[in-house]
Parts: C-alpha cells; sequence; structure tokens
C-alpha cells in the first residue's frame, strides 16, 4: 500500500513538472520551437475530455456489479462532499476578513475537487480497474453540480455579480451546452446498457483501460503544468492553508458522517468505503481556477490554492496507507 500511494504522489509531481519543464525549455528544442504553448494545453485537454475519459467511463461501467450493496449511496455522498466544500469556504472566507474576489476564489477551490483525474488514479493504482467504476458513481452528478451551481455561485462574487437561478431547465440548459459534460454521459448510459444487456465486455478493454487511465492523468497534469506560475504564491500561504483545512479535515469529515449514516459501516463489502475514503481528500480541480479567469476573482489566490493544496497530498496520502488497511 505504502509503495502505490509513493507511486502516485511521483507521479504527480513528475507529470507538473514535466509540463512545466517543456513550457520553460520548449523553445531551444528544434522542432518546438514555434509551438503554441496554450494551443497544445487546451488542445490536450480537449482530446482527453471528449474521446479517452469517455473510453475509460463506459469500458469500467460496463463490467460493474450493479447489485452490489452500497453504490447507491455513492451519488449522494459525492454530492454531500461538493456542497459542503464550498459552504465551508464561504463561511471560512468571511472569518478570515477576505473580501468578496477572495472569498469567490476560495469558493471555487472548496467546492470543485479533483475525482476524475487525481481521484481515479489514485482509486486505480491502490485497487485496480474493479472499483474505478466507484468513482464515476461517485462523481456522476458532480459535472451538472460544477456547471448548475458551482459557476453561477462562483460569478456572484464578481464586481459584476449577475442574478441567478437554479431553475431545473436552467441548469440542464447549462450543461448540456457543454459538450464535454454531454460526451461523458453518453458514455456512461452506453456502459449502462451494455451492463444490463448482459454483453460481456471484450477481453482487450481491459489493457486498453490500464494503459488509458494513468495516460489520462498523466496528460491532464502535463498540460495543467504547461501553464504553472510560481512568482506569487508566497503571498497566499494563510488562504492556501485554509483551502487544506477544508480539503483535507472538514469535507472529509462531513464524507465519513455522510458514509457511516448512509450504512456503509454495516456492508459486508468494505471495499466502497475504502474509495469513498479516498475521493474524501483529493484536492482541488483545476476547473477551481476557471471561475476566477471568467470573473474577475482573485485568479493568482485560486492558482497558489490549488497548486500548493495538490503538493500537500504528500503528507495526506501517506497517511491513508495507515488508515486503509484499518477498513477492511
Amino acid at each position: 500500500m505504502a509503495s502505490r500511494i509513493l507511486l502516485f504522489l511521483l507521479f504527480i509531481l513528475t507529470s507538473l513538472f514535466t509540463g512545466y519543464g517543456f513550457r520553460r525549455l520548449h523553445r531551444r528544442l528544434p522542432l518546438t520551437a514555434e509551438l503554441n504553448i496554450v494551443a497544445l494545453r487546451q488542445g490536450i485537454q480537449h482530446s482527453i475530455l471528449l474521446f479517452a475519459v469517455p473510453t475509460v467511463s463506459m469500458g469500467s461501467i460496463w463490467i460493474l456489479d450493479l447489485g452490489r450493496g452500497g453504490l447507491g449511496a455513492l451519488p449522494v455522498i459525492g454530492i454531500i462532499h461538493t456542497l459542503a466544500g464550498g459552504v465551508f469556504a464561504v463561511l471560512i472566507g468571511k472569518i478570515m476578513g477576505l473580501n468578496r474576489s477572495r472569498i469567490g476564489a476560495l469558493f471555487c477551490c472548496g467546492f470543485f475537487s479533483n475525482l476524475g483525474s487525481l481521484g481515479g488514479l489514485a482509486v486505480f493504482l491502490l485497487f485496480g480497474e474493479e472499483r474505478y467504476a466507484f468513482v464515476l458513481l461517485y462523481k456522476l452528478f458532480i459535472e451538472v453540480m460544477f456547471y448548475g451551481i458551482g459557476f453561477p455561485v462562483a460569478k456572484s462574487f464578481s464586481p459584476q455579480p449577475e442574478h441567478f437561478s437554479f431553475s431545473f431547465f436552467g441548469i440542464l440548459r447549462r450543461v448540456f451546452s457543454d459538450y464535454f459534460i454531454v460526451a461523458a454521459l453518453t458514455a456512461m448510459v452506453a456502459g449502462f446498457v451494455l451492463n444490463l444487456a448482459g454483453i460481456p465486455r471484450p477481453t482487450f478493454y481491459s489493457t486498453l483501460n490500464s494503459i488509458l487511465i494513468p495516460a489520462n492523468a498523466f496528460f491532464m497534469l502535463f498540460a495543467i503544468g504547461l501553464g504553472l506560475h510560481f512568482g506569487r504564491m508566497k503571498y497566499y500561504i494563510r488562504e492556501a492553508l485554509a483551502t487544506m483545512g477544508i480539503k483535507f479535515l472538514l469535507s472529509p469529515l462531513v464524507v465519513f458522517l455522510t458514509a457511516f449514516l448512509l450504512g456503509l459501516n454495516v456492508r459486508d463489502d468494505l471495499a466502497i468505503l475504502q474509495v469513498v475514503l479516498v475521493l474524501s481528500v483529493m484536492p482541488p480541480a483545476y476547473t477551481a481556477t476557471v471561475p476566477p479567469s471568467l470573473y474577475d476573482l482573485d485568479l493568482d489566490m485560486a492558482n497558489s490554492c490549488w497548486f500548493l493544496s495538490t503538493l500537500a497530498t504528500a503528507l495526506v496520502m501517506p497517511l491513508l496507507a495507515l488508515v486503509l488497511p484499518l477498513l477492511g
């Protein structure tokens, strides 16, 4: 267990700093001197979200044991996890006396969690593909919440806030206008249909997913590394520590309490609870830096909190190596 967690941490650092190093050095290389880094970063992210992630999602849902107890609790826990992070961030931001721009940025860091690339990779490395589908169920409604709740709330903290509503059709319109979400949901529906139809999954799919899951995470982190800038992080240590307190302490406590109340503590198989624990301590998603950029919030703060919290997983993950074996 400890060796796999160390591998996870090395994977994160290697992926990020490979991207960062490439951005710094690419102009000295003969084949990449004229490369547009912004276009490269966006191209990598779009390709992964449109093609690679849906392929993995469909294959994982295809072989999921739908009769397994406790699966229905996963989407509920994911929803509560996301909402709790946002609420804690706003409350702590007000207690710290932050201005609206910084409270909005802190909200983004608390609300958006890296359940996909980092959470999925961690579960895959620790437990294998058979539990990767648990991640998909956990985040089943998360993308909907990101665009239907997270972005509008973040916008309400901008210098020019606009009224927003949580109307059903308004949320649907925001969600289904994003083709990344449409691709992900389509793949999951296809996986459920194939599963329920009893069609055997091709044997090559296991090998394919074992390649795509770490490859997705590497290239997503590489793309993030292409855009890293370290200049102003030292000015946001206090806010970064607040983000870590939310992501690594307060939100996990709420998640675990919810899991126990939903009965995961008495299931015959506690494998689901192990996955929930791993996902509960994921740092902010890179998506947390998007609303600050769009809505004139404190982008430097959001970038700093995201990066420093991601690095702080180096302290959190070894603790998981001690706790996870206690859960079965």
